[in-house]
C-alpha cells in the first residue's frame, strides 16, 4: 500500500515538474514576443537632428569666447539617429538596464567579457537587458551576445573595442540622453533652441577640457554635464568654471546616474549647481525654464 502510495506521489510530483517547465516556456515565449515587438518600435527613429540646431551655434562658440575659453571643436551630431535612439532606450529603461551598461562598462575597461547570471532577476529586466543586447548586437557595438534561455538565465557579450563605442559605454549615451529629454522638455514651448555637444575647449592658463552639452534657450545659457561614475573630483572644478561663464546655478546641471535624490540636494546646495538624477531631471529642467519664461 505504501509502495503504491509512493508511486502516485512520484507521479504527481513528476506531472507538476513537467507542467511547471511548460509554464516557465510560455512565459519565455511570451517574453521573448514582447521583446521583438517593443524592438520594432524601438528601431523607429526617435530624433533626427537637423541643420536649424546648428543656425545659432555661432552664438555659443561666441559665448565660451567671449568668457576666455578658446573652442578647438565640438561633436556633430549628424547621421546619430540610431545612436540618439539606443541612448533614449538606457535612459528611459535605466532602472532595468543598469546592471548591464555597468557590466558593460566594467568589461571595457578591463578588457573582459561580460559574463551575467539573470536568474534572480525580475522578467521585465531580462526583457529590457536582452532587448538591449539585441540592439547594440546588431549596430555592432557587441561583437559577441547570446542569451541562454531557462535552466542557465545566463548572458554573455564582449563589447567591440573601438574608440566609438569605449566612449558611448564610459558615459556617452547619458550625454545624447540628456540632449534628447532637453528638446522633449522644451518641444511645446515657444522658445528659439540651438545646442552644441562634446565641446572641447582651451583655457587661458593653456590647459585642455570639455563640456558635454551646452544649450541656448530663449536668451538663457544652460550647461549640462552627465556623470555615470564617479563625480567628487569634477565638482569643485565646475563650480568655479561656472562662475567663470557667468551662468546662473539653476542653469548649470550635473546629471548623475546613481545619486539618490537626497545626494542630489545636498551636493547642490554645497556647490552652487542644479544635481539631478534621471529621476528628478526632467522636473528640475521644467522649475528653470519657468523661470525662463517670466
Amino acid at each position: 500500500m505504501e509502495e503504491k502510495l509512493i508511486k502516485e506521489l512520484l507521479s504527481i510530483q513528476n506531472a507538476l515538474g513537467k507542467i511547471s517547465t511548460s509554464i516557465e516556456r510560455i512565459i519565455e515565449l511570451l517574453e521573448q514576443e514582447k521583446i521583438r515587438q517593443e524592438y520594432t518600435k524601438t528601431k523607429e527613429v526617435i530624433i533626427s537632428p537637423t541643420e536649424t540646431e546648428y543656425e545659432d551655434k555661432n552664438e555659443l562658440i561666441q559665448f565660451l569666447e567671449k568668457n576666455r575659453l578658446k573652442v578647438v571643436n565640438f561633436e556633430s551630431m549628424y547621421n546619430k539617429e540610431i545612436i540618439l535612439n539606443l541612448a533614449k532606450f538606457i535612459g528611459d529603461k535605466y532602472e532595468f538596464v543598469n546592471s548591464f551598461i555597468k557590466e558593460a562598462k566594467k568589461s571595457i575597461n578591463v578588457g573582459k567579457p561580460i559574463n551575467m547570471f539573470l536568474k534572480n532577476k525580475r522578467q521585465e529586466e531580462i526583457s529590457y537587458i536582452c532587448q538591449l543586447g539585441n540592439m547594440l548586437y546588431e549596430i555592432a557595438y557587441l561583437s559577441e551576445y547570446k542569451y541562454f534561455n531557462s535552466p542557465k538565465y545566463t548572458l554573455k557579450a564582449i563589447p567591440t573595442r573601438e574608440g566609438e563605442v569605449i566612449n558611448f559605454f564610459n558615459g556617452k549615451w547619458l550625454e545624447y540622453y540628456i540632449i534628447i529629454k532637453v528638446k522633449e522638455t522644451i518641444n511645446n514651448l515657444d522658445l528659439d533652441t540651438s545646442y552644441i555637444s562634446g565641446i572641447q575647449i582651451q583655457f587661458p592658463n593653456g590647459n585642455y577640457g570639455e563640456l558635454d552639452v551646452l544649450f541656448k534657450i530663449g536668451n538663457e545659457i544652460f550647461w549640462f554635464e552627465a556623470k555615470t561614475g564617479e563625480y567628487q573630483n569634477y565638482i569643485h572644478k565646475y563650480k568655479n568654471l561656472r562662475k567663470m561663464l557667468g551662468i546662473k546655478p539653476e542653469n548649470a546641471f550635473m546629471i548623475i546616474t546613481d545619486i539618490t535624490n537626497a545626494g542630489a540636494e545636498a551636493v547642490s546646495s554645497l556647490f552652487d549647481m542644479t544635481v539631478a538624477n534621471l529621476e528628478t531631471f526632467e522636473d528640475k529642467l521644467l522649475k528653470s525654464l519657468k523661470k525662463v519664461l517670466q
